[in-house]
């Protein structure tokens, strides 16, 4: 008789720690009950970006990877793959011209950065290599050709870049905004007494 009341008092425990884990789980993938349910996810270096998020800065000369991941991936084989572009990001006002063999560009107006990065795609993942200098990034989008622009045109501390993850059938898209590292223009030192 006590078997069974305990065995009772254990299955309605199991089943209200269910409800409260499945609550978790759509207030996790709904961030917090405010937007629809998410079934497509980015995640690096441990953290989980479920919608767009910008001021990311990227190591440069190092890998830097991005996991692509479905909420419910496991249980269907046909949710898989993805697509990924870059793309600049104008919206801080960091707009400036370039010149490409002596003809005025627009970085704004550029519609695909994409093959200024060193970007890998595997099934599942992504990664993103090399130097995030502007220079190195028009040098490899336009090969070949004579890069020229004013440095002080360019703001280095706002996200310059757009990085577009869309899912298998283009349905959901996760903006990462980035920025390339401020380039070191010369060292100064202050040497006002030197002691030993």
């Amino acid at each position: 008789m006590i078997g069974v009341k305990i065995g009772k008092a254990l299955s309605y425990a199991t089943v209200v720690l269910l409800l409260v884990a499945m609550c978790g789980l759509i207030a996790y993938f709904t961030s917090g009950f405010t937007s629809d349910f998410k079934t497509f996810y980015i995640e690096k270096d441990g953290q989980i970006y479920l919608c767009d998020v910008f001021d990311l800065l990227l190591s440069p000369n190092e890998e830097n990877r991005f996991d692509v991941k479905y909420t419910f991936g496991a249980l269907n084989d046909e949710v898989g793959g993805y697509t990924v572009k870059i793309v600049p990001n104008i919206s801080n006002s960091n707009d400036f011209d370039f010149t490409v063999d002596g003809e005025v560009y627009s970085f704004g107006a550029e519609s695909d950065l994409t093959g200024g990065f060193d970007l890998a795609l595997y099934d599942n993942y992504f990664t993103i290599n090399g130097d995030f200098t502007m220079r190195s990034i028009l040098e490899r989008l336009y090969p070949e050709k004579e890069i020229d622009f004013n440095t002080e045109d360019v703001n280095w501390e706002v996200d310059n870049f757009i990085l577009q993850v869309y899912s298998y059938n283009g349905k959901a898209l996760i903006s990462i905004g980035f920025h390339n590292h401020c380039p070191v223009s010369g060292i100064e030192l202050d040497i006002s007494a030197i002691e030993f």
